[in-house]
């Protein structure tokens, strides 16, 4: 059996190595082996192995949504092993097409607004309509767009 401990010391960031004690004895105590906390204080990106790219290059994508979406940087060693996945390469091995989660927003008995169950976009799935009412229905599903 992995230890909490031991399953936080796999992440791939540090910063998704945080979590809080649930265990009764010891509850809202702060788990942080790799000093992710630290890394969010300074607003940085930390990967926590030279591995994290080579092994997932997914994460190049992941390591950049973090930074454009906190206002983060990445850590210096972790910038050089980005870099040298991009000299590799590596971005090309990503999958091109990754499935999408949909929530659909929907009004509950209660009228208050809540969210259907996650399912793959058929957007970007790659499913083609198979009429025209299927295609209209698609196209209301889609967000609206933020250029008009």
């Amino acid at each position: 059996m992995v230890t909490i401990m031991e399953d936080l010391r796999r992440r791939d960031f540090s910063l998704n190595a945080i979590a809080i004690s649930l265990n009764r004895h010891r509850r809202g105590l702060l788990l942080d082996p790799t000093n992710g906390l630290s890394d969010v204080e300074r607003a940085e990106v930390r990967a926590l192995t030279i591995h994290s790219f080579t092994n997932q290059p997914v994460r190049l994508l992941r390591v950049l949504r973090f930074a454009a979406r906190m206002g983060f940087k990445m850590e210096l060693r972790t910038q050089e092993w980005f870099d040298l996945a991009i000299e590799r390469e590596l971005q090309h091995t990503i999958a091109p097409r990754m499935p999408v989660l949909n929530f659909k927003p929907r009004r509950a008995k209660s009228g208050r607004r809540s969210f259907s169950k996650p399912g793959k976009s058929t957007i970007c799935s790659g499913h083609q309509p198979r009429s025209r009412q299927e295609a209209s229905r698609i196209r209301s599903d889609r967000p609206p767009d933020e250029s008009t």
